[in-house]
């Protein structure tokens, strides 16, 4: 079982040019998996990502081109399977 939660407080930068602002919002991002694993060959995980769905986490303030925007909310499972 593993469980994290990554913090990223918000910030404002420029950009080369001096006169584009870049903000970074206030993010926190949370991740959990369980797993289970054969003494063999064979493993199972089920996983959660972004488990708040945090939405943006940045913008542009002058090219909202540039905006860049975190993965939403994903659950999984993985197979594994060494020979």
């Amino acid at each position: 079982m593993s469980a994290s939660i990554s913090r990223i407080a918000k910030q404002i930068s420029a950009r080369s040019n001096a006169t584009t602002l870049f903000y970074v919002d206030d993010v926190s991002l949370v991740r959990a998996s369980v797993g289970i694993e054969s003494g063999t060959h064979w493993s199972a995980a089920l996983f959660g990502d972004n488990l708040t769905n945090e939405e943006g986490i940045s913008r542009d303030q002058f090219s909202p081109r540039w905006n860049t925007y975190l993965r939403p909310r994903t659950i999984g499972v993985q197979f594994e399977y060494r020979y």
